[in-house]
């Protein structure tokens, strides 16, 4: 990484003018542990751009130490956006997006887990013609069960919903304003940004890294919020469920179809003996079960449709503090 450490003037060669610099939005939420080391590494990449701390709720010092970095000037641009609760990283991130002042924004986690060395590298990829610049994770250091996860999260997207999702994912990105103004029409609930910013049809590209390993902390990212993610997308973006709920539906009735027939058949050949105890018990369970799995994904998408329609807001902000 050469470019780390240096101040350097970024061009758009297709405008041949200087641009208007890069945002940088970081979601906080319980980092306390990974401040100190995330502000070290920021400063190493300061160009003079505009650093915007999204704290998404934290209940431990991160919001105390975020400030006392504001007072000490730690960046040339700072500014902090506290929100009213916990709204979730996606909502954090739009907050952030919203507060942002230049032309090219860039979305960073605050976990050091993903290089902010990358930013330079992303910028200088970035122009009129590629508006948009993914990071995406060659390799990942974490747990064995988390991998699995993540690959089966990845193929699920690619089979989907875009068969052109990179392989190993991403949510470490770059992209310009013009990309951010469409963007902004998503503002939504159980809205997967990154799914959004491919799905807008943008030319990018793209950097492979290696995603570390998370050395401070605990990750807040749990098991079930990945659940809800991975079911959220899957809703939001496919009719895929759907789908499947019809195509299972017409396997099973051919099947009770091809069932009457035999029925019948034994019936003609051997009349009418009291057996099959078992394979009704059988039949009850697995219709009774599928109708219930029918009925959860139809009220799965019937509450994201009711939710939309309340039209409530993704995120409250707190207040916003800036550098004086």
């Amino acid at each position: 990484m050469a470019l780390a450490g240096k101040k350097l003037l970024f061009y758009d060669e297709g405008a041949g003018r200087e641009l208007k610099n890069l945002s940088i939005i970081i979601p906080i939420y319980q980092n306390e542990k990974n401040i100190p080391e995330l502000f070290e590494a920021l400063s190493k990449v300061e160009n003079n751009f505009e650093f915007i701390f999204v704290d998404d709720g934290s209940r431990d010092s991160s919001l105390s130490q975020l400030e006392e970095h504001l007072k000490k000037k730690s960046l040339s641009q700072m500014k902090i956006v506290k929100l009213t609760k916990n709204f979730g990283q996606i909502p954090a991130i739009y907050a952030g997006l919203r507060e942002s002042t230049h032309e090219y924004k860039c979305i960073l986690s605050a976990d050091l887990q993903d290089d902010p060395e990358l930013i330079l590298n992303m910028l200088n990829e970035a122009n009129v013609d590629y508006p948009l610049v993914i990071a995406e994770r060659r390799s990942r250091s974490d747990g064995l069960f988390n991998k699995i996860l993540s690959k089966f999260f990845y193929f699920a997207m690619r089979k989907v919903i875009n068969p052109n999702y990179p392989i190993g994912g991403y949510d470490y990105c770059l992209f310009h304003q013009k990309v951010y103004d469409e963007l902004l029409k998503f503002e939504q609930k159980n809205a997967h940004i990154f799914v959004i910013l491919l799905w807008l049809g943008f030319k990018y590209k793209s950097i492979q890294y290696e995603r570390k390993k998370r050395k401070k902390g605990k990750s807040q990212w749990t098991f079930s919020m990945k659940l809800k993610l991975f079911l959220d997308t899957m809703i939001g973006f496919s009719s895929f469920p759907m789908r499947i709920i019809s195509l299972t539906g017409v396997f099973i009735s051919g099947l009770g179809f091809l069932v009457i027939i035999a029925s019948i058949y034994r019936y003609l050949l051997y009349g009418n003996p009291i057996t099959g105890w078992t394979s009704l018990i059988v039949s009850l369970w697995l219709i009774g079960g599928l109708i219930l799995i029918t009925l959860g994904v139809l009220g799965e998408y019937l509450w994201r449709s009711f939710d939309a329609s309340r039209e409530r807001q993704i995120f409250v902000i707190d207040k916003v503090i800036s550098q004086k």
